[in-house]
């Protein structure tokens, strides 16, 4: 069985942006049930599933040809850009190019080492214990000596 109008239509919008209530909307189904209308048929409507794969697979699979184009494209509009001096659509462009080609990203991943603190201030006090005579030495102090012996030295 296929698609009716309404269903493929659903199906394109929702290739757009993953977005299934605004899919749901603009396939002409009621905006009052369009989150539950969406659900149902991306977990219910296997022929609804089964088209959007089919449609990502072919997405994905031209995806290397999308990139060598949407580059050729930027080249085009760069040169067209140059030609009539419009040197913010020059720059524009140019980060488009940069960005294309990953030179430029937006946002970075970083990891952080879990630290046990409790672990260590343990360590730290065991040490302490060793070490001192008669001073009386904080928690506070004794963070600060275990942190910077972690860190690396700074000159």
């Amino acid at each position: 069985m296929s698609l009716n109008p309404k269903q493929a239509r659903f199906v394109a919008e929702y290739l757009k942006d993953g977005n299934g209530s605004r899919a749901a909307i603009a396939a002409g189904y009621a905006p009052a049930f369009a989150k539950n209308t969406a659900w149902r048929m991306l977990h219910e409507n296997q022929e609804i599933v089964a088209a959007i794969d089919k449609a990502r697979k072919v997405i994905i699979d031209e995806g290397e040809y999308n990139l060598i184009r949407a580059v050729r494209e930027t080249y085009q509009d760069l040169h067209d850009a140059k030609a009539a001096n419009q040197h913010s659509a020059v720059a524009k462009l140019r980060e488009m190019l940069h960005r294309l080609y990953g030179l430029l990203i937006d946002k970075h991943e970083i990891k952080i080492e879990h630290v046990d603190i409790s672990g260590a201030l343990a360590e730290a006090r065991a040490r302490v214990a060793l070490n001192t005579t008669s001073r009386n030495i904080t928690d506070a102090e004794i963070v600060n000596d275990e942190i910077s012996s972690r860190l690396p030295l700074i000159e």
